[in-house]
């Protein structure tokens, strides 16, 4: 995995917040 799994987490949680 190249991108990190906290960062994915990250923007997964972001992507989340984003769409509500």
């Amino acid at each position: 995995v190249l991108v990190d799994p906290g960062q994915q987490v990250e923007q997964m949680a972001s992507l989340t917040s984003y769409w509500g």
